[in-house]
């Protein structure tokens, strides 16, 4: 069927031609919150946490005002957040944050962490250096069940 008296309507959105900002190509959009001109720069961009090829940051506008700017816990790079559906808190991009938590039990194996808390059964001070111990709340077995015991019997 020939359809000669009927135009076919494309929207303003793909029109518009955009620069890829990991390789700076100039494409038309097949979406409409298509950024990148490939799935390789998209997958590339993804990996490195937004840095285009040889390591230059990808360009975001510089005038618009940072939501939010942290440091990634793996690399350390400072990330400034300056789109809303940008959800990054963390890390600079899913490899650090992958790379963080493969590597994290290893890291931390050799590090002590000390924390405190007060008996709620006795009041005594307790301070665990052990990363396995779980105490939270007890200084032993025998305070928490005397603590549930009286609890148990100023219900009754």
């Amino acid at each position: 069927m020939n359809m000669a008296g009927k135009e076919k309507i494309i929207p303003k959105w793909r029109q518009e031609k955009r620069r890829c900002p990991v390789c700076g190509a100039s494409f038309y959009p097949h979406q409409v919150a298509q950024k990148y001109c490939c799935q390789d720069c998209c997958r590339y961009a993804n990996r490195h946490g937004g840095r285009a090829f040889g390591g230059t940051p990808i360009i975001s506008d510089p005038n618009k005002p940072a939501i939010r700017v942290f440091l990634c816990k793996h690399c350390g790079e400072e990330v400034r957040v300056t789109e809303d559906n940008d959800l990054r808190t963390k890390f600079c991009s899913q490899r650090c944050e992958n790379l963080y938590w493969k590597h994290s039990k290893r890291a931390k194996r050799g590090k002590k962490e000390t924390r405190t808390f007060r008996c709620r059964n006795c009041g005594k001070e307790v301070v665990i250096t052990d990363s396995h111990d779980r105490r939270s709340v007890f200084c032993s077995k025998a305070c928490s069940i005397e603590w549930h015991t009286h609890k148990k019997k100023a219900k009754a």
